[in-house]
């Protein structure tokens, strides 16, 4: 039998001692007590079934040994009665002869007395606690009473309910769900204390928890061990346990079937296409969202929702079990009405036994507006493989939105030359004037056919531009009308030959100095004039030459230049000398020689002359005319009889004019007093 606890208590019996045997013993003295309250659980468990009092006794008696008359302990309830006495008597170790001539000796003695918690009829008392006293009576009957610490019968074991978890199955990932294991307890007895362990299948503990003084509180295992390393993934079960001072145990409280998963389950998703327009004209007019996950077991739940850009929930669904590997996204909301044009971000989450709630969300925009698009054509008219600036054309196009498209080539008789048959996300293309074989194609006008489509699915077609393949050469000469010309009498007239007088981009021509300063410009586009008209205008007098360049916009260009041509504004500068009475008169004839001087300044050649004699009247009765310079003397003799009628009179008018290069005329007018037979200039007789 176990003993728990002890009370020693001293009892000191002084039995009197006179100078003869058997003088008188002293009074049994008790000593105060100094164990504290003892608890005993007859239940016959085994365990603290009873209480056992150990003490010692100095006693003065007639003795070899030494003993106890009597000694005793009384029991009593809470309401103060005797419920129990146990009562021990020790006999003599002498006889009565030789106690006669024995006197009194002082004895220790150890004794102990031990109570099972039961009454005369072997019953348990109640539980509760018990005040209990101990005596001890000296060989003359003196008697010495000690109270001892209460005893406290208890016979109840601890208690508790293990309160069923809302899973046993945890993950602590921080992923915030069931990332501890949280154990309550109900229906517990008060204690001095509790004790939770939790233990791997081959029993060891891996995490305690202790609560002194009350009732077990609330176990939350986060899954780590005492040392704070994370415990293994596995099984696990958790004891609850408590014995109290009587020795009562609660046994193991169990709960089964805990289990420490660390798997990871990412999951994923992809949305295609990401971009939809439902509108029904069975084009992207649903877009599917792909599930996958890394981990299929242990899946309890899944569920998906749609938010809109202002986070609102506009649909969302939930199953149970395994998640399909599809699900189409119809654009609807919950209410089914087709979801306004916009952003949104599906989100899709899954469900573990263990609490893992993977989630991955994936934005998708919905858009039923075809994309606006423009189209330029860099240059509408160029001549591939000619070596020019424009041997090829691009094509680009603007558009609101991110576009596809498709294109062809197609000439004048409908046939494609060349097509795109792939959806292309370049926004420019550039055609060398080649079909699909790689060879150039022929002279003429190409249509470019294009169909756009944006991301969501939504076509626009545009007006086909054209395009003009020309190959054919150009050419530009210049010819002169003149070779001078005088700003008095007009302009130079340059005429510009050419093989090709329209589509052209710009053309230029310049008069060029002798000096190589360009004094005037014209220029033009579109179309190559047939001539130009250069009046001269604040230009000196000069020789000048022309230059022209024209730039076709088929990339082609020709230039030329022209041959020198003289300005000459200036007229030449003439003179007339004759003598106030040159001819002898003799009867009303003429004799001798009479001389005219005609001076004439012209720096350029002078092209013609021309001289008159006109008489009173106005009446031309001479002239003359001739070609270069007339400058020097003019002779004038008799002629014969038959002319004299003619220029009877006294007064006549002398009339010069001259031309030079540049088409100025100089005229000269002079009165003469005379008779003109003839004119002799340069040995020459007029």
């Amino acid at each position: 039998m176990k003993k728990i606890g002890f009370l020693t208590v001293l009892i000191f019996v002084f039995a009197g001692l006179s100078l003869y045997a058997g003088g008188q013993p002293e009074v049994p003295r008790i000593p105060p007590v100094t164990s504290g309250t003892q608890y005993l659980s007859p239940n016959g468990d085994g365990v603290q079934d009873e209480a056992t009092i150990d003490f010692s006794v100095t006693i003065y008696v007639k003795s070899k040994e030494g003993y106890i008359p009597e000694y005793g302990l009384e029991i009593r309830d809470p309401q103060g009665e005797i419920v129990e006495q146990v009562i021990e008597k020790e006999d003599k170790d002498i006889g009565w002869l030789r106690s006669l001539f024995t006197g009194y000796k002082e004895f220790n003695l150890e004794r102990s007395m031990t109570w099972d918690g039961r009454d005369e009829d072997g019953q348990v008392f109640e539980d509760g606690t018990y005040e209990l006293s101990i005596w001890v009576v000296g060989p003359t009957g003196n008697r010495q009473v000690r109270q001892l610490d209460d005893f406290v019968v208890d016979t109840r074991p601890p208690e508790a309910v293990i309160v069923e978890p809302e899973f046993l199955i945890f993950s602590p990932n921080g992923d915030g769900y069931q990332d501890e294991l949280r154990i309550a307890h109900t229906r517990a007895t008060r204690e001095d204390q509790w004790t939770g362990e939790i233990r791997n299948l081959d029993g060891e503990v891996v995490k305690s928890f202790v609560w002194e003084d009350g009732t077990p509180g609330e176990a939350v295992w986060d899954g780590t061990t005492d040392e704070g390393e994370p415990a293994p993934e596995g099984e696990y079960r958790y004891v609850l346990s408590s014995t109290d001072r009587a020795g009562n145990s609660s046994g193991e409280i169990v709960l089964e079937g805990i289990e420490l998963d660390r798997t990871t389950t990412p999951i994923d998703l992809v949305i295609e296409p990401r971009y939809f327009s439902p509108n029904g004209d069975g084009v992207q007019d649903e877009a599917v969202a792909y599930f996958d996950q890394a981990v299929k077991e242990g899946i309890l739940q899944w569920s998906w929702w749609i938010r809109n850009e202002e986070g609102e929930t506009v649909a969302a669904g939930e199953e149970s079990g395994n998640v399909p590997e599809e699900m189409p996204i119809e654009g609807i909301d919950d209410s089914g009405e087709v979801l306004p044009e916009g952003r949104y971000e599906f989100f899709y989450q899954v469900r573990y036994r263990m609490g893992n709630r993977p989630e991955q969300s994936e934005q998708f925009f919905i858009d039923v507006t075809p994309p606006e698009v423009s189209v330029e054509v860099e240059h509408p008219i160029f001549a591939p493989g000619m070596d020019g600036r424009k041997s090829s054309t691009k094509v680009s196009f603007s558009a609101d939105e991110e576009v596809l498209w498709r294109g062809s080539v197609v000439d004048e008789q409908g046939r494609v030359v060349l097509s795109v048959d792939e959806p292309m996300r370049r926004r420019q293309v550039v055609w060398d004037g080649r079909d699909a074989r790689g060879e150039l194609v022929d002279q003429g006008r190409y249509v470019l056919l294009a169909e756009f489509q944006d991301r969501a699915g939504n076509r626009t077609e545009i007006t086909p531009p054209t395009v003009k393949v020309d190959t054919e050469p150009v050419e530009v000469q210049l010819a002169l009308e003149r070779r001078a010309f005088s700003p008095r009498r007009g302009g130079m007239t340059i005429r510009l030959e050419s093989n090709q007088y329209a589509e052209v981009e710009n053309w230029s021509l310049d008069i060029v100095s002798q000096d190589g300063d360009v004094v005037k410009s014209f220029e033009g586009r579109e179309s190559l004039p047939e001539e130009v008209v250069w009046d001269g205008a604040g230009a000196p007098d000069g020789r000048y030459t022309a230059h022209v360049e024209a730039l076709y916009k088929k990339g082609l260009s020709a230039e030329d230049g022209s041959d020198e041509f003289l300005l000459d504004a200036t007229p030449p500068r003439v003179g007339v000398r004759v003598a106030p009475d040159p001819f002898a008169r003799t009867n009303g004839s003429i004799e001798g020689e009479v001389f005219i001087a005609i001076d004439v300044e012209e720096e350029n050649e002078i092209t013609e002359w021309s001289l008159e004699l006109v008489d009173e009247n106005g009446e031309v009765l001479r002239s003359y005319s001739g070609g270069g310079n007339p400058s020097g003397d003019i002779s004038w003799r008799p002629g014969k009889e038959e002319d004299e009628g003619e220029l009877r009179g006294d007064e006549f008018e002398l009339r010069l004019q001259v031309v030079d290069e540049g088409g100025n005329v100089t005229e000269y007018a002079e009165r003469v007093p005379l008779d003109v037979f003839l004119v002799k200039q340069n040995g020459k007789l007029y």
